[in-house]
């Protein structure tokens, strides 16, 4: 091999090539380690209204670590996506050493369970508000049932100038909901969009015919609505004192 002038030259080659290349890898570490690219700004970008700045600061502090090459951006945006009131975030590197934040927040719709929020989407979240929202209730897991019917009672609700100040949906599964003026609505387990439609064509009729304020319509019965009133002296034909119905059994 050494009385070999060209595989004396082909080894030269490639010793100088790996050689270049352990100085080349070991550039690039230092370069992408060195402190000269550690990120030095982070711009937070969106319309921020609920979203704690300084609590964003605190897990910039905790999670952007590593120079501009090295940051887990990944990492850093699920962190800032968990903090309350977030709906989403990403996070992009800008040269040579800054980071931009673009946060985007959750609307809140109502509250949910006495603990969380939960959005126009339908999802719950972390967050507290000074808002005045409506309270909604429920087991776990039953989110959405109980959004859906929320949207739709409050867009049927609204043709007869009512809003929701809560709905709940108790551990059997029977929906109850109470509006802004206080009035008790009881829908029970089942037909409930039949209900909801049996209240909306009714409840104007009742209260026009009626000298007393309604605290409960109850839409439990096949045929008809059972309906409470204020004053105890009031009596009409019904089954029980200040409570008159339609033919039909509650359930």
């Amino acid at each position: 091999m050494w009385d070999n002038p060209r595989a004396i030259n082909t080894l030269a080659l490639v010793l100088t090539l790996v050689a270049l290349s352990i100085l080349l890898t070991a550039g690039v570490t230092y370069a992408v380690r060195s402190p000269r690219f550690a990120v030095r700004t982070v711009t937070v970008a969106g319309s921020l209204k609920n979203v704690n700045p300084q609590f964003v600061e605190s897990i910039i502090r905790t999670e952007f670590r590593g120079t501009y090459f090295t940051l887990n951006l990944e990492r850093s945006r699920a962190a800032i996506a968990r903090a309350p009131w977030v709906k989403s975030a990403t996070v992009r590197r800008q040269w040579p050493r800054s980071l931009e934040v673009r946060i985007t927040e959750h609307d809140a719709l109502a509250r949910w369970n006495n603990s969380e929020l939960m959005s126009i989407e339908g999802v719950v979240f972390n967050g507290t508000s000074t808002q005045l929202l409506p309270q909604l209730i429920g087991p776990a897991g039953t989110e959405k049932e109980v959004f859906e019917k929320y949207k739709l009672a409050t867009q049927a609700l609204a043709r007869i100038n009512h809003s929701i100040a809560s709905m709940t949906l108790s551990p059997s599964f029977a929906l109850s909901a109470q509006l802004t003026g206080g009035i008790i609505l009881e829908f029970g387990h089942e037909q409930f969009e039949a209900r909801l439609a049996r209240l909306i064509e009714h409840s104007a009729q009742i209260a026009s015919r009626t000298p007393v304020a309604v605290l409960r319509y109850d839409m439990r019965y096949g045929k008809g609505i059972a309906v409470a009133f204020a004053d105890t002296g009031y009596t009409t034909a019904a089954p029980t004192k200040n409570t008159k119905t339609a033919n039909g059994t509650s359930r």
